[in-house]
């Protein structure tokens, strides 16, 4: 089912990205402002009304990278030279309007704007300090141990586009993505 193939994305994710786990989330709304910071406001707000459902940003966020956000999330850049106090810049506060379920979590009592900020880097952090020094993240990389790493085939990081895509519609089926040319020779 689709959300199998969710689901192996996102821990595909977290070995991609020596996190885990990757989305930690106490609500629903939290796990959307997540969701939305990898996959992009554009995605999200397209997925939402594929479901008849309403999402508003008061900010476009851009859809990342998937190799770029791994590689500095295990502390790693292999295509090219990484700075290692790259500052992270504080992202600001987020709102986000929609159909949400209330606070009870009943379908009958909807919140019709709800405000997010962003956990994550509510201050300026160097690349290191986000990798080693985030209690709540486990990580299992180490800046200093890029063995490896180097290797990651960029087949890798389309394979997860696909499977992290977030309309089940189109998102990628179990069959296809045992044939993706990602596991051509295993």
């Amino acid at each position: 089912a689709a959300i199998d193939m969710w689901s192996a994305g996102v821990v595909f994710l977290s070995l991609l990205s020596a996190r885990y786990p990757f989305f930690k989330a106490s609500d629903d709304l939290t796990a959307l402002a997540q969701i939305m910071a990898i996959r992009g406001s554009k995605e999200t707000i397209q997925a939402a009304k594929s479901f008849g459902k309403a999402v508003s940003c008061s900010k476009e966020c851009p859809k990342l990278d998937l190799k770029t956000l791994c590689e500095r999330l295990r502390g790693t850049d292999c295509s090219s030279k990484r700075i290692s106090n790259q500052k992270i810049e504080p992202k600001e506060g987020l709102r986000i309007a929609g159909n949400v379920p209330g606070p009870t979590g009943k379908d009958d009592e909807k919140t019709d704007s709800l405000i997010y900020k962003e956990e994550f880097h509510s201050q300026p952090r160097t690349v290191k300090q986000d990798i080693q020094g985030d209690s709540d993240f486990k990580s299992t990389a180490r800046s200093s141990d890029t063995k490896g790493w180097n290797r990651v085939p960029d087949l890798a990081y389309d394979l997860l586009d696909k499977l992290l895509d977030l309309n089940p519609a189109t998102r990628i089926t179990a069959e296809k993505a045992l044939k993706h040319p990602f596991f051509e020779n295993m």
